[in-house]
């Protein structure tokens, strides 16, 4: 719809006009991005930020979903976990001490789906997974949650290191969708490594009849709000 592709194209004008500013400045520092996911560092090239540097954590993402107060809480709780695994490594690294090596910046993030029926999904596992994943998406409206978390290891704050976490939530609608077609695209490999199991950016496209929200968001993470958050956390790091 030419709808999605306005409100993606004007948040992405807004987002860069924010980071434009200090753009120079932040390739300048040290940021960490504490993911794998090439969309994530794609996203970020995309915002200006060309040196970022990549340490997947290792966290093993098995926080209590029921612990947290919905799926973007739980989102949140996970990025928070893998930038604090990440800072973890950089401490051990430089024998305990926050040292030189430590980053200006460190970035986590995690995405999940819900479905209608409030159920959170995760990469899936296998086909059969991948497939009753899609059943539950297919025909109906579902929330797309990035978690983020901002981690600025030399600054102080009174529990220790400086962090701001914070969620965005993106609702996807899509198509019905026949056995068929949830058989051909589970064949093409592209929903194992996806929140929901699939791709908005691939070939997934093809079943979303719209969304209402940040479109980066859908693909793993918020490129507008990442954008206001760090922009206003520019003055504590960069001197």
């Amino acid at each position: 719809s030419h709808g999605v592709v306005v409100v993606v194209v004007e948040r992405s004008v807004e987002s860069l006009r924010m980071i434009l500013t200090h753009v120079t400045a932040l390739n300048a520092s040290h940021i960490v991005l504490a993911s794998g996911s090439p969309r994530r560092r794609d996203i970020l090239r995309a915002l200006g930020l060309t040196d970022v540097v990549v340490r997947a954590s290792s966290f093993a993402e098995d926080l209590d979903k029921n612990a947290y107060d919905g799926a973007h809480a739980y989102a949140q709780a996970t990025a928070m976990a893998k930038a604090r695994d990440v800072y973890e490594m950089f401490v051990r690294d430089g024998g305990g001490e926050v040292g030189d090596g430590v980053p200006d910046v460190i970035i986590g993030a995690d995405t999940v789906v819900e479905s209608r029926d409030g159920a959170v999904m995760e990469k899936p596992s296998d086909e059969r997974e991948a497939k009753d994943m899609l059943r539950a998406l297919s025909n109906g409206s579902s929330k797309v949650h990035t978690g983020v978390a901002i981690l600025l290891p030399k600054v102080s704050a009174v529990t220790g290191v400086f962090e701001r976490g914070f969620s965005e939530t993106t609702t996807v609608e899509f198509a019905e969708l026949t056995e068929e077609e949830i058989d051909a695209y589970v064949a093409t490999g592209e929903p194992f490594d996806k929140a929901g199991g699939y791709g908005i950016q691939g070939q997934a496209a093809a079943f979303i009849k719209g969304i209402v929200g940040d479109y980066y968001n859908v693909m793993g993470f918020p490129m507008h709000a990442f954008s206001r958050e760090l922009s206003a956390l520019v003055p504590l790091f960069v001197k």
